[in-house]
């Protein structure tokens, strides 16, 4: 997916700024946010790739992770 990351936690304060939500940058959560929480969720091989900055302190990432599935049916009797 592509998501927009922030090179920090934002606080919030920032969060409340409403021409800052809209914009799509304090909804953003920061890479290390965004990794843990796709790790605790059960993804692996989690890697965020910056496309290009949007504003200050705010990149377009490229997010891509791996998620077990089910074992095949033949595993499964």
């Amino acid at each position: 997916i592509y998501d927009i990351v922030a090179d920090r936690a934002i606080d919030a304060e920032e969060r409340a700024d409403r021409d800052a939500w809209a914009a799509c940058l304090t909804g953003a959560i920061s890479r290390s946010e965004y990794r843990r929480g796709l790790e605790d969720a059960g993804f692996w091989d989690v890697v965020l790739e910056e496309s290009h900055t949007v504003a200050p302190g705010f990149s377009s990432a490229v997010v891509r992770a791996a998620k077990p599935g089910p074992a095949p049916l033949t595993e499964r009797r």
